[in-house]
């Protein structure tokens, strides 16, 4: 790996009510872009849905992006901004890149500090390879019982939709920048709303989970989820279709998981 782009994490507590939150912000030397990974403890978190109790479990403990992940990082993968000033290392010049996209379906709304968008489940998994060869971490997507787990165990019993995430009613048809909504008892932001979240999938179709910014908040929730449909990748002209980008779908996005 070259020296001139070591990571370089930074941990510092962050204090939640009468709950301290321990994070680590990570850094990639010669790029101004960092991100933050929040802790969270192993345990279980139960839901109760009617008559039915879901109830999910974290066996060790995880780190996870306090938010979706944004053009900030996103960008540095897709464009090699990584391989300008210095060649990449070999583990890092082994991940496959994608195309570069001709036009991405939500940079209408914004770019930087927006949360990445429109790619396919391909590209989002082959990111985190990526990402984990640039820093020597192991990076992911979340498993779906991970997710529901982070979902179910940030939520208050209180807690309202509009007011956690950018949904339908409230998004004015459009994604808005990560982390302005409040932190959950977790530390997370954005659980909800905005783009949806690709998890790992063993099915023949991937889905994301939490919803999206054009997603009626009656219809987000932790166990729902969005398996992908032709809708998403409808206006590719490309044969076969790109199996990087989704031409149609500003709303599907990720959030990451590092191991401990």
């Amino acid at each position: 790996m070259q020296t001139s782009f070591l990571l370089f994490i930074l941990g510092y507590n962050l204090v939640l009510g009468q709950q301290t939150k321990e994070v680590q912000t990570i850094k990639i030397e010669g790029t101004v872009v960092s991100f933050d990974m929040v802790k969270i403890p192993s345990g279980q978190a139960i839901l109760q849905l009617g008559d039915q109790t879901v109830s999910r479990s974290l066996d060790k403990t995880m780190w996870i992006s306090k938010t979706e992940v944004t053009w900030d990082l996103f960008d540095i993968f897709v464009y090699g901004l990584d391989t300008k000033s210095a060649s990449p290392s070999p583990e890092v010049a082994a991940v496959a890149r994608p195309s570069k996209p001709y036009v991405l379906p939500g940079r209408v709304f914004g770019h930087l500090g927006f949360p990445a968008s429109a790619m396919s489940y391909y590209h989002a998994g082959m990111f985190t390879k990526w990402l984990s060869a640039k820093t020597g971490k192991k990076f992911r997507l979340l498993t779906e019982p991970e997710w529901e787990y982070m979902c179910i165990k940030g939520r208050k019993p209180t807690s309202v939709t509009t007011e956690e995430g950018w949904v339908w009613e409230n998004s004015d048809d459009k994604l808005h920048k990560v982390g302005a909504k409040p932190e959950n008892e977790l530390g997370l932001v954005d659980v909800f709303g905005n783009v949806g979240e690709w998890v790992q999938s063993d099915t023949e179709t991937p889905f994301t989970k939490g919803g999206h910014f054009l997603e009626d908040a009656e219809n987000v929730s932790c166990t729902a989820k969005s398996p992908q449909t032709p809708d998403w990748n409808m206006t590719d002209p490309q044969l076969p279709k790109s199996r990087w980008w989704l031409s149609d779908a500003s709303y599907v996005g990720l959030r990451i998981a590092m191991e401990e």
